[in-house]
């Protein structure tokens, strides 16, 4: 289960994206949404969302409200399949990453995001592959994309499948944040 998670950033609405440990067996040094494994005290997959999102943020369970779902995905490489959920958490909230699991962690504004000026459509993937180096994965065909990049940082994205969820998420507040007349226009 992965939880995309909104919070408010200087009176904005923004998305909480985290960088995993180069310690982690699979996709070390990526930037990705929190999320992992459903495990047996999970009720569900929003439960086991809001766990892992609570483990790698160091906040509540009850601190995220989970208020919609975005398209399953997967199989992916490691063989997971992903529910992806959109949380918001609470504002009194404190974010402490679990160094065990997160390297650092990003907030970005929905209104930077959907700016374009961090996003690109491109095909391959970053020279580095830390995700896929990881995994053992060779450099395959299917790799080759075209991917939703979204900029971090300077030189550092957001890609591949956590891309595809971003891009999935703003797609949907653009859709609703027009008019009929703009709806039936696209």
């Amino acid at each position: 289960a992965v939880l995309v998670p909104l919070l408010e950033e200087a009176g904005e609405a923004a998305v909480v994206v985290t960088q995993r440990s180069a310690t982690m067996r699979n996709h070390r040094d990526d930037w990705v949404f929190p999320g992992g494994g459903m495990q047996d005290s999970d009720v569900d997959a929003p439960a086991g969302a809001r766990r892992e999102a609570a483990e790698e943020l160091g906040i509540r369970p009850e601190a995220i409200e989970i208020i919609g779902q975005l398209a399953t995905r997967g199989p992916i490489p490691t063989g997971y399949q992903l529910d992806v959920f959109v949380g918001v958490v609470d504002p009194r909230a404190t974010l402490r990453p679990d160094p065990g699991e997160v390297a650092d962690i990003e907030v970005l504004t929905l209104r930077e995001l959907h700016s374009g000026d961090r996003y690109q459509l491109r095909h391959g993937i970053p020279p580095h592959m830390p995700g896929l180096a990881a995994m053992h994965v060779p450099a395959r065909s299917e790799y080759a994309g075209p991917f939703d990049f979204f900029e971090v940082r300077p030189g550092q994205w957001l890609w591949g499948m956590q891309g595809q969820i971003l891009k999935e998420l703003l797609d949907h507040l653009v859709t609703f944040s027009m008019d009929d007349e703009q709806r039936e226009a696209r």
